[in-house]
C-alpha cells in the first residue's frame, strides 16, 4: 500500500510519522518551496489529546525529542480586563487547569515543531508542488496531478492542504466553510534585552487573558529551557506571543473588506482597538515588527452530510477547520492522523475503503464536537451572546 498525503502541515506530518512506524509506503507534497517560506503562527498548546496522538504516532525517541523543544511550564492563565486588573469570574472552559489523571497542556513554537516532525522523513516530503487534480482508476488506485505537469499514482490520498483544500474541493464538493464574523490578529515580540526593560512584567510571565466586550486578547510568553538543534533549525529566541481576536465590527472591518489588509491598515486598526487599553499592552504591539503581525479571518467547518467513503479522505482544516478560541484545531489535526493510522493497521484484513470509513466515522464524531466546542469558547472568550456568563 502506498499512501500520498497532500500538505505538510502538522497533521500530515504527523500522520507521515505514524505510517513510518507501520511502514508503510508514503509521500507527502507540499505547494510552499520551503519549510519555512512563510509564517503560519507562532505558539500552539497541545493537550492531552495531541499528545497521545503524537506518542502513538512518533517513536519514543522522536516523542523525546518533541518533548525538549516545547516552551517552559508556567503559572496558571490570569484573566485581566484593558487595564490589567485581575478579573475572577471571566474564563473559557477548555482553559480549564489539567484535572487528576490527565495531561497538563505542552506549548509549542509552530515552525519549530514542523521541523521536529521532519525528522526522518526529509526524503519523502517533496516541496513547490501545488496539487491540481486527481483521478480515480480502474485498478481502485489513484493518479494525483500536479500543476508542474508531474502525476503519481497511489492506493490512498488523503487532504491535509489545510482550509480552502484543493483535494476536498474536488472530494467533497458540497463542503461548506462559514464565515464566522470574526477576524484573528496575532503576532510576537522577541525578548531580547531590549525588549524584556520596555515589556511589562505582568506581561513576560506566563499567560495572560485581556477580556473586552466583543474582544479579547491572549498574551503569553515563550521561553525554552535549552536549546535543541533540529536538523537545519535551531530553537528560536524567547519570546511573548500575543493574539487578539474579535468581530470584525470591533475591528472597524467591514463585511466585505479585502483581507488580509495592508501593513498600515492594520497597525491602524490596533491601534484604534486597543486606544483605551493600558499603555503596557499598547507598547507590547508596537513593539512588535512588521514582519511578525498578521489578522485572519476566523473560518468554520459546517457539518456535512454523510458521503460514501472511498480512497481519498481529509484530516485537519481541510475537512473541520474550526475557531482558533479554544485550540482544538492543532490537536484535531493530531487526532485525525493517530485514528487514521489505527484504522491502516488493519489492512489488508479489511478493504482499504473500509479502512477509511471506520476512520472518517471516527473523526467526523470528534470532529464537529470539537468545532462546536470551539464555537461555544469564541462566545465565551468575547463575553458575546447566550455563553457570556461562564461558570
Amino acid at each position: 500500500m502506498h499512501v500520498t498525503i497532500i500538505g505538510a502541515g502538522l497533521g500530515g506530518l504527523c500522520l507521515a510519522q505514524g505510517l513510518r512506524q507501520l511502514g508503510v509506503s508514503f509521500d507527502v507534497f507540499e505547494k510552499d518551496e520551503a519549510i519555512n517560506s512563510r509564517a503560519q503562527g507562532y505558539r500552539i498548546r497541545i493537550d492531552e489529546t495531541g499528545q497521545l496522538a503524537l506518542e502513538q504516532c512518533l517513536s519514543p525517541q522522536h516523542y523525546a525529542l518533541f518533548l525538549r523543544t516545547c516552551a517552559v511550564a508556567i503559572p496558571p492563565v490570569k484573566t485581566v480586563d484593558a487595564q490589567l486588573r485581575p478579573l475572577e469570574e471571566k474564563w473559557v472552559d477548555d482553559w480549564r487547569d489539567a484535572k487528576a489523571n490527565t495531561r497538563s497542556d505542552l506549548r509549542v513554537d509552530r515552525a519549530l515543531m514542523r521541523a521536529v516532525l521532519m525528522q526522518g522523513i526529509e526524503e519523502r516530503v517533496h516541496f513547490g508542488k501545488q496539487f491540481s487534480d486527481y483521478q480515480e482508476c480502474d485498478n481502485k488506485q489513484v493518479r494525483v496531478c500536479f500543476e508542474d505537469g508531474h502525476q503519481h499514482t497511489t492506493d490512498l490520498l488523503v487532504a491535509a492542504d489545510g482550509v480552502y483544500s484543493r483535494v476536498c474541493q474536488q472530494r467533497f464538493p458540497a463542503h461548506h466553510i462559514r464565515d464566522t464574523g470574526y477576524v484573528c490578529a496575532y503576532g510576537k515580540v522577541v525578548l531580547n534585552a531590549h525588549n524584556r526593560r520596555l515589556i511589562a512584567a505582568q506581561l513576560r510571565t506566563g499567560t495572560s487573558v485581556v477580556f473586552e466586550k466583543n474582544i479579547a486578547f491572549v498574551v503569553d510568553c515563550m521561553e525554552f529551557e535549552k536549546p535543541v538543534e533540529v536538523g537545519a533549525m535551531s530553537m528560536p529566541q524567547d519570546y511573548v506571543y500575543w493574539a487578539l481576536i474579535g468581530s470584525s465590527h470591533a475591528f472597524g472591518i467591514g463585511a466585505h473588506a479585502d483581507l488580509p489588509l495592508s501593513l498600515p491598515t492594520l497597525r491602524q486598526q490596533l491601534s484604534h482597538v486597543t486606544r483605551t487599553w493600558s499603555s503596557e499592552v499598547q507598547q507590547l504591539l508596537e513593539l512588535s515588527a512588521d514582519t511578525e503581525i498578521t489578522l485572519t479571518p476566523v473560518k468554520a467547518a459546517v457539518a456535512p452530510a454523510p458521503w460514501l467513503s472511498s480512497s481519498i479522505c481529509a484530516i485537519g482544516d481541510a475537512i473541520h477547520v474550526m475557531s482558533p478560541a479554544s485550540g482544538l484545531g492543532a490537536n484535531s489535526a493530531l487526532y485525525d492522523a493517530k485514528e487514521l493510522m489505527s484504522a491502516l493497521r488493519q489492512y489488508p484484513t479489511k478493504d482499504l475503503v473500509q479502512c477509511v470509513a471506520d476512520f472518517e466515522e471516527k473523526m467526523l464524531a470528534h470532529s464537529f464536537s470539537a468545532v462546536q466546542s470551539s464555537d461555544v469558547g469564541t462566545r465565551q472568550l468575547l463575553q458575546a451572546g447566550a455563553e457570556e456568563k461562564c461558570s
